[in-house]
């Protein structure tokens, strides 16, 4: 075989996953417009389908719980992300001193982030349960409560609940790639500042923060992200309830979709969230590419 013919062939097999790739995107994206431009109903029995234009996203946006649905999307991923940047840069920090059981640490932190999600939605829903929760029995034991709260139950706490249990279970992810930022700031910088004097908090002032910078708004943003279209902990925990208080946006596309088969809506639905999605994706790349 020819070299020029060899080097065409192995050039098309290395593109080969990359096409893969762009077929397997493609494809579900472009049949998702279709959809969300069109009357389609699983409940039909018509493999034809009226194209209506516009009109789902009218009649998804014109929804009052559209709305609604927006706001606790919006309260849910500010409070989450922030809470799991927070958390995760305070145990980074601690995972990166000189403690004692350091690599024990660092191995049981792993432990919520890798727990499936049913277990963790079980193990909240029966530790926060108002008759034989854990969590209840704690605060009535101190004395912060009489009897006990039914934290998932009733709106003013089901949604602070569920965000909290998310933060729970993946500040550990946000810790581990802190973790791996600071390890790779070179010793050298901190052994300079402790000549010159420098204390702990100028330490990380002038280099410990500017090091990490980079990694933390990357993750930032891969968290804002992940938590927009996060649906799974709450559809397990609460299914939306109760009254919608937990009912995000990225369950009701689930729902139009799976449980009342109106996949045209569901389809817009999905579409503007993800239109939302790419405004991050964007900042991100932007973000990189200055970097560069």
């Amino acid at each position: 075989m020819r070299l020029a013919t060899r080097l065409k062939i192995e050039g098309l097999l290395l593109i080969l996953p990359l096409l893969f790739v762009l077929v397997m995107v493609a494809v579900p994206m472009v049949r998702a417009v279709v959809m969300s431009f069109s009357d389609y109903s699983m409940l039909s029995g018509s493999r034809a389908h009226t194209f209506v234009g516009l009109d789902n996203y009218a009649g998804v946006v014109g929804l009052p719980r559209f709305w609604r649905m927006a706001r606790t999307t919006l309260w849910y991923t500010v409070f989450s992300v922030a809470g799991k940047m927070a958390l995760g840069l305070a145990v980074a920090l601690l995972l990166n001193a000189k403690i004692r059981g350091r690599g024990f640490l660092r191995s049981l932190i792993v432990v919520p982030w890798a727990m499936p999600g049913i277990v963790v939605a079980l193990l909240f829903t029966i530790l926060l349960d108002p008759l034989y929760g854990v969590i209840n029995a704690f605060l009535e034991a101190i004395g912060l409560v009489k009897s006990g709260i039914p934290f998932l139950a009733q709106v003013g706490t089901a949604l602070p609940a569920v965000i909290g249990i998310g933060i729970w279970k993946n500040f550990p992810f946000v810790g581990l790639m802190l973790l791996a930022a600071l390890q790779g700031i070179p010793k050298e910088l901190y052994e300079a500042a402790e000549v010159d004097g420098a204390r702990p908090v100028q330490k990380f002032g002038r280099i410990t923060w500017p090091m990490m910078f980079p990694v933390f708004v990357i993750m930032l943003i891969l968290q804002l992200v992940g938590t927009l279209k996060e649906f799974d902990l709450i559809y397990l925990i609460t299914v939306g309830g109760p009254a919608l208080s937990t009912n995000v946006v990225g369950l009701d596309i689930y729902q139009n979709a799976f449980k009342f088969f109106k996949l045209g809506a569901a389809s817009a639905e999905g579409l503007i969230l993800m239109s939302v999605c790419f405004v991050f994706a964007v900042v991100y790349y932007r973000y990189e590419f200055r970097k560069r």
